[in-house]
């Protein structure tokens, strides 16, 4: 059986990012308005991918860096 993730973010942002050009990062990423984007990352931790495949999600965690937030790859489990 092939292991599957989760893409998480925390909420921290990735050394030298600002909170502004991160947020829009994010919604150009996920093809999202900046509002969207704004009101999705006032709750961590996001999900914002969920059973992956570890290739899908390291490009996933890649992105996510290049646009300034820190991203966590969790493993999932049957109990979450």
């Amino acid at each position: 059986m092939e292991n599957l993730f989760k893409v998480q973010l925390s909420g921290e942002l990735i050394a030298g990012a600002d909170l502004v050009t991160a947020t829009e990062n994010f919604a150009q990423l996920f093809k999202i308005t900046p509002e969207k984007a704004t009101q999705m990352l006032s709750q961590f931790p996001v999900t914002v991918k969920n059973n992956v495949d570890q290739i899908t999600a390291q490009k996933f965690k890649s992105a996510i860096e290049k646009a300034g937030f820190v991203c966590e790859l969790k493993p999932v489990t049957e109990t979450n």
